[in-house]
């Protein structure tokens, strides 16, 4: 289920309650224990989980370009509750952070985005047929699913299960449980969603620094932004499973071994909290902003939020309002973000439900309320 296109969740509200508003200087404490009454508060959406067959979520807000506030709700397991550190698979929201390391690649000069992918992919190419004579797929494409490749998402591995190579996977061969990554589209054509070819540009990265994937993540991304309770590693370390939130399925029962396993990392590999990932949001908004050491280049930051076809940027999408946004949906795992770079405004929730869309459309109509975004 990794993969699945999440831009259409219910941002329409959202759009108009983000804008308009521009940073303040001002920033209140961080809010660690959700409101005694209102909307956010433990009760009220205690029973939206419940309604929905969801055992826990976990839920950040950033105001004026800086994190305002951390909640947790219900159970990462059934002995145990959500806290600030359970982490979540983020399902294809993985798929920003691996924008950002692309983008850190390019700004080191390493490569360009509009260099087409075959020419940095050594170990493996991605296969040329008569869609791709008139136009090679490039790495802008990919990043944006115009590549025209197929492959909309992954289903993941048992734990314990044997899995796949990164090359298995590419080229659909067993233990592989998806089909060979090609291009089946004419390039730059149109919107097509592809994990696929993000795991194309998964193996570009490794190809093009000779770094295994988790550690250049960690390397060039999550370290510098101070990620510290993040990870691509996969099948997780035991750090991670230690405060890992178990998926469950629609009818409430637990996933058999708590959680799939994806090698397919830079679709859907990423471990992490809702504040950890606020820290990668608020770093874009800031490059955006031009901000002295921001994390990228102002001009990358905006190519990043440019939208195209499909509203898709580069590793996540943009509305019309500015407002970038992305889903996760991963097997017993939902997730969504969404971040306004003109007000600093944003938020980010993750549930370890397959029902939890809906929890996540819910606590996004229950924070504009209650933070008064209206």
């Amino acid at each position: 289920m990794a993969g699945m296109d999440r831009r259409k969740l219910v941002l329409g509200a959202a759009a108009a309650a983000l804008a308009g508003v521009r940073i303040s200087r001002a920033q209140a404490a961080l809010e660690i224990a959700p409101p005694a009454e209102g909307p956010l508060a433990a009760g009220a959406v205690g029973s939206v989980l419940q309604q929905h067959n969801v055992p826990g979520a976990s839920l950040a807000i950033f105001e004026n370009g800086e994190l305002a506030a951390s909640y947790t709700y219900g159970l990462a397991r059934s002995d145990r509750p959500v806290t600030a550190q359970t982490r979540f698979q983020a399902a294809s929201i993985s798929k920003t952070l691996n924008a950002l390391a692309v983008l850190r690649l390019v700004q080191a000069g390493r490569l360009r985005l509009d260099d087409p992918v075959n020419r940095h992919l050594k170990s493996w190419k991605l296969p040329d047929n008569a869609l791709t004579a008139g136009r090679p797929v490039s790495i802008r494409m990919l990043l944006s699913h115009r590549g025209g490749t197929n492959v909309h998402g992954f289903s993941g591995y048992g734990r314990g299960a044997k899995l796949p190579t990164l090359r298995d996977v590419l080229d659909g061969r067993r233990p592989a449980n998806s089909p060979p990554i090609r291009v089946v589209a004419r390039p730059g054509s149109a919107y097509r969603y592809s994990g696929g070819g993000i795991i194309v540009l998964q193996q570009m990265i490794i190809d093009v620094t000779g770094e295994a994937y988790p550690a250049l993540l960690e390397r060039s991304v999550l370290g510098p932004l101070a990620m510290d309770e993040s990870s691509f590693r996969q099948p997780p370390d035991a750090a991670t499973v230690s405060q890992a939130a178990f998926g469950y399925a629609a009818d409430g029962s637990q996933m058999t071994g708590g959680f799939h396993v994806y090698p397919e990392m830079a679709a859907a590999g990423l471990w992490t909290t809702p504040r950890d990932l606020a820290k990668a949001l608020l770093a874009i908004i800031r490059s955006s902003a031009g901000a002295n050491g921001a994390f990228l280049d102002r001009a990358l930051a905006h190519e990043m939020l440019t939208p195209g076809l499909g509203q898709a940027g580069l590793g996540t999408f943009v509305n019309a309002a500015g407002i970038f946004n992305h889903g996760g949906a991963n097997d017993g795992f939902r997730a969504l973000y969404l971040a306004d770079p003109k007000t600093g405004r944003g938020l980010v929730v993750m549930t370890n439900g397959a029902n939890g869309d809906k929890v996540c459309s819910a606590l996004r109509q229950r924070v504009v309320r209650s933070r008064r975004w209206e």
